[in-house]
């Protein structure tokens, strides 16, 4: 491989007889040293520019998109990497306990499935919401309580994955929209029964108008669809979560085998 050691400086003789990936005189591997130098240089972002992507139409979109879901960052060392893993595990783990629930059964009011810690964090976000689009009129104020708590990890996803350049970071947050949307499911299926026990300890029943999806469904003439509908948003969190995980699989995978070489 090397005439001249790149370490000793020795010159290789014709009668030397050692391996020609080898040093004779100091005895480095070739390959190794190379690899090791090459590990070494300055990190360089070759993930395309935000601006780039309007070059070259659907294909250049396509390319830029692609660099940035599947980015691996040359910079992680291995403590960062064990604290993904530890977070993907949590995530899987809890991840299943939501995917193999149902979100459609009450129980005195209440969702028999669901985390109390995660429905907290939504409801913040949900009431935010409410007040968010107020300004656009009542149809939107009752819509807002939903897009608020589907939006925000909407911008985690986009903030980890274009900002920041951490598309593991972004497969958390698209983990938590998925799970977001099933936090809606048992809103959105009770539209017509209006049994679930709502912010206040009341029911839609109790106070005409205060159950959001009884009252955008049935502006909208879909109310007696609420259970369908509760069921493609059911389908539609649960294969979020599961491409969440796969994604985070897929990005921990390669940023193990990175700082293992």
């Amino acid at each position: 491989m090397y005439t001249t050691c790149p370490k000793c400086r020795y010159v290789r003789e014709p009668t030397d007889e050692c391996s020609e990936d080898q040093c004779p005189k100091c005895g480095i591997i070739f390959s190794k040293w190379l690899h090791s130098q090459l590990r070494s240089l300055p990190a360089v972002d070759t993930a395309p520019d935000f601006a780039e992507r309007f070059e070259g139409g659907v294909a250049g979109t396509y390319r830029w998109l692609r660099s940035r879901l599947f980015y691996i960052e040359p910079d992680v060392d291995g403590l960062t990497v064990y604290g993904r893993i530890a977070a993907l595990v949590v995530a899987v783990l809890w991840g299943f306990t939501f995917i193999l629930s149902d979100f459609t059964t009450l129980d005195g009011g209440f969702p028999v499935a669901g985390d109390p810690i995660t429905h907290g964090v939504n409801l913040a976000f949900h009431e935010a919401g409410h007040i968010l689009f107020i300004p656009l009129g009542d149809f939107m104020s009752a819509l807002g309580g939903s897009l608020g708590q589907l939006l925000m990890p909407v911008v985690v996803v986009c903030a980890f994955l274009f900002k920041y350049k951490n598309p593991f970071g972004a497969s958390i947050g698209l983990w938590w929209l998925g799970q977001s949307a099933l936090d809606l499911v048992p809103y959105i299926d009770d539209a017509r029964a209006q049994q679930l026990i709502l912010l206040g300890g009341v029911t839609g029943r109790d106070v005409p108008g205060y159950h959001d999806w009884s009252y955008l469904l049935g502006r909208t003439g879909l109310l007696e669809f609420d259970h369908a509908i509760a069921g493609a948003v059911s389908f539609s969190g649960k294969t979020l979560m599961l491409l969440a995980m796969v994604w985070g699989i897929w990005l921990v995978w390669r940023q193990w085998q990175s700082i293992r070489r």
